[in-house]
């Protein structure tokens, strides 16, 4: 078995094998505590493009699983390359609003984010944090005196983190009387 062409890590290559009649061709992707299948074949040659998994960065390498008639007969390292960390993008648009008694938190989707970590602190010195799949959180009991800062990123499924936006809360300025 053979694998020619551009380099995995661009997403393509060229398997070729001898061909052989009951044959087939299975190949993963293997590596950082990440199996993902690429793709089947029958065919002696072709062109596999792909997209590596996500998942930690470091050494991959491309596995093919040689079939005959059904039953496994061989596996070969096709190929190897070296992957990226790759991180979910910062969350935009974080915005804090006084209702009452509580705060709502909302914000947009980082790319690559599958859930967000919410983390806050405020003035009487609760300290806090949440992961939510929603682009939105209401906290309770927060009185207009409690002054703080609400901090959010977007998660992996691996729970790898991305960069953090932060905003801050003010206190409500207390009513002063109205002279006459």
């Amino acid at each position: 078995m053979v694998a020619s062409g551009a380099p995995p890590a661009a997403g393509a290559f060229s398997p070729s094998a001898r061909r052989i009649a009951g044959q087939r061709l299975r190949f993963f992707e293997q590596g950082g505590g990440v199996t993902k299948a690429l793709g089947a074949t029958a065919r002696a040659r072709g062109r596999l493009r792909f997209r590596p998994a996500t998942g930690p960065g470091g050494r991959r390498t491309v596995v093919a699983l040689v079939e005959q008639n059904g039953t496994p007969r061989a596996r070969v390292t096709v190929a190897r390359y070296r992957v990226s960390a790759s991180r979910p993008g910062r969350v935009s648009g974080l915005r804090v609003r006084r209702r009452g008694q509580s705060l709502l938190i909302t914000w947009r989707g980082a790319r690559g984010a599958q859930r967000y970590a919410v983390a806050w602190r405020l003035s009487d010195g609760r300290r806090e944090a949440r992961i939510t799949r929603r682009h939105r959180l209401v906290l309770r009991d927060v009185p207009g005196i409690d002054a703080g800062t609400i901090r959010v990123a977007g998660l992996r499924r691996d729970n790898v983190a991305g960069r953090v936006a932060k905003a801050t809360v003010k206190a409500k300025p207390k009513k002063r009387p109205r002279r006459r």
